[in-house]
């Protein structure tokens, strides 16, 4: 159908036919860097008539990328693929600015419940730790980065590029210890989209600590191993709480010559060379004076005592003959 022509006061003016105009992309999403199908009916048929790609929201005079329809006034148009965000297609007559038709579209990912997460919540300290990710709009220089808990949102100590893949998984080196993030952004931007957080450190179940040796001289070192520690754990040792119901005196020296008899046992506070317990002792007469035992009932004051008891120097000067 021709275009027609009204003549008022002398003047030619170009009417359109009643059409109704038409244009859509065949999908409501494209990926990143996708060929973008563009459908257009109605159109009158000049061969000025365009067909363009605007940011969503701006002017209707505003345009990224455009194209004539060659005076079709229906067909396909293909558009080559742009990044992510909010788009339209609009229409136009003979190299008009009237906009005739608009349809809008998005490039990213359908799925937009953006996901970033560790497969595990606790890492030891080096192991890899491995991110999955979904529902990135799949730019090629959207990153996921590691960084501390409670750092700014452009802070990071190590990121990988997704590589315009919208989900899957990166894998990062290991970390030492501490309380970390998994931060997801698009296209080089600073914008966390998604975070989640998980530790460095100690995996329950996994601790160990022992000595190389059941027992070690006084003036040799003690070796200690120790596994699945967090950085900032501390490693002592300690005397256990001491249980001496009977105390053995076996190391006491006595002297050949010594004849039956029966011996006190006085033992005293280091701190305050207070007696703390008495009892007795029997030795057999014979070739060698034997020492059968002594015992010493558990006190109160006893287990105070107990450094005092593992010095047998300290002990022999406590003995006296009854």
């Amino acid at each position: 159908m021709k275009n027609l022509f009204a003549l008022f006061f002398g003047v030619a003016f170009l009417v359109y036919p009643a059409f109704s105009q038409s244009v859509k992309t065949q999908k409501a999403v494209y990926a990143p860097g996708e060929s973008i199908v563009v459908e257009f009916s109605g159109f009158p048929g000049n061969k000025q008539d365009w067909i363009s790609i605007a940011q969503a929201g701006t002017a209707d005079n505003s345009y990224i990328t455009y194209q004539y329809t060659e005076g079709r006034q229906s067909g396909t148009i293909i558009f080559t693929g742009m990044q992510y965000g909010n788009y339209e297609i609009r229409g136009y007559f003979n190299n008009e600015y009237i906009l005739r038709a608009r349809y809008a579209f998005r490039i990213g990912n359908v799925d937009m419940k953006i996901s970033v997460k560790t497969q595990q919540a606790v890492y030891k300290p080096g192991e890899s730790i491995v991110v999955e990710f979904s529902g990135l709009p799949g730019n090629k220089q959207d990153w996921i980065s590691i960084a501390q808990t409670g750092s700014a949102d452009n802070s990071y100590i190590r990121y990988l590029h997704t590589e315009g893949r919208q989900s899957g998984t990166l894998t990062f080196d290991g970390m030492s210890y501490g309380d970390y993030e998994v931060r997801g952004y698009y296209n080089n931007e600073y914008t966390v989209r998604a975070r989640y957080a998980f530790k460095v450190g100690n995996v329950a179940g996994n601790t160990l600590v022992k000595t190389q040796q059941p027992s070690y001289r006084t003036d040799e070192k003690i070796l200690v191993e120790f596994a699945g520690f967090p950085g900032t754990s501390r490693i002592g040792l300690a005397l256990p709480k001491p249980v001496l119901p009977i105390i053995p005196i076996s190391f006491i020296n006595i002297p050949r010559a010594t004849r039956a008899a029966s011996l006190v046992l006085r033992v005293y506070s280091q701190a305050n060379m207070k007696c703390e317990a008495i009892s007795t002792m029997n030795i057999r007469s014979g070739p060698e004076p034997v020492l059968q035992w002594a015992s010493v009932p558990q006190s109160r004051a006893l287990q105070k005592s107990f450094a005092v008891m593992n010095y047998p120097f300290f002990m022999q000067e406590c003995i006296r003959w009854a």
